[in-house]
């Protein structure tokens, strides 16, 4: 009588556990879907809020465009091909993700540039044109004056996209950018390997950060813009070239200065030609009068 008893309990506690066990199953179950309709339903208000937190000095509108960017490609990833990989959207969801985030972070902080009426803007980018050309020589001083022209004008171009309020075409831009030093970086610089080698999103900070590349180039003599009977033509017909020309040469030959420095000696050298170049006798005038500010 005690075995049956005894067997009986068994039979009935192991149906209370199991009848339990079930219900933790079913309540998992359903805390599960729950969470997942939630999350559907309230996914745009959610991303919203994410970017907001990462990116807390950009505006409204910028938010909601970075967040349906990213919630376009999510539905991208529910409507995959028989031969697309999930793990491949959801890597490439995550990298636009990092690519928008980290870059727009750094990007904000130039949004300065961006006030003000179309003819201030404009003499700003002009005055920035000047000074990135200078960063990017002191930092990149074995490039030739071409390579550094091209990425002087994709830099003011991406800032000029990112002040026409496109948050997305400023992030990826940005990314291409730093992917195209990345590439090129044996006739850039030798300082920035480790940086390209870290992932996409943390690649600009660290190039941006990266020590300058010194070449012995500082007892090369200017020459060109000092003894060419040429000066002035070259002046009149370009310009605006002649004179960038100038500032990467200069640039590369004083690494010890500061930008502010060079772009003054850029600005009287620029006025001595104006003055020189109304005489008869240029060269003369401009091969000694520039040696009053010329050489530090």
């Amino acid at each position: 009588m005690k075995t049956v008893t005894l067997i009986t309990f068994f039979v009935f506690f192991s149906y209370i556990k199991c009848q339990t066990f079930q219900r933790s199953l079913l309540d998992a179950a359903m805390l599960h879907i729950n969470r997942q309709n939630y999350l559907e339903e309230n996914l745009r208000d959610l991303t919203s809020i994410m970017v907001a937190q990462f990116l807390q000095k950009a505006t409204y509108e910028e938010v909601q465009t970075i967040a349906k960017e990213l919630l376009d490609l999510t539905e991208k990833c529910k409507n995959l091909q028989p031969h697309e990989l999930p793990s491949e959207c959801a890597h490439q969801l995550i990298t636009s993700l990092l690519v928008t985030l980290v870059a727009l972070s750094l990007l904000l902080e130039y949004l300065s540039l961006c006030k003000g009426s179309q003819e201030t803007k404009l003499l700003i980018f002009k005055k920035f044109h000047k000074k990135e050309l200078v960063l990017l020589t002191k930092k990149q001083p074995k490039a030739d004056f071409s390579e550094i022209a091209k990425l002087t004008t994709d830099t003011k171009n991406l800032h000029q996209i990112c002040c026409d309020g496109n948050a997305v075409a400023c992030a990826l831009g940005r990314a291409q950018l730093m992917s195209y030093i990345c590439s090129n970086q044996a006739m850039l610089s030798s300082k920035i390997t480790q940086c390209c080698e870290q992932p996409a999103p943390f690649r600009g900070e660290c190039i941006i950060n990266s020590e300058n590349d010194r070449p012995a180039l500082s007892s090369l003599p200017l020459s060109r813009f000092t003894e060419d009977p040429f000066v002035c033509k070259h002046f009149a017909d370009k310009e605006d070239d002649f004179l960038q020309e100038f500032l990467y040469e200069y640039s590369r030959r004083h690494p010890e200065l500061a930008v502010t420095v060079i772009l003054r000696v850029e600005e009287a050298y620029k006025k001595e030609l104006e003055n020189c170049c109304k005489l008869e006798n240029p060269l003369e005038c401009y091969s000694h009068g520039v040696n009053s500010f010329f050489y530090y």
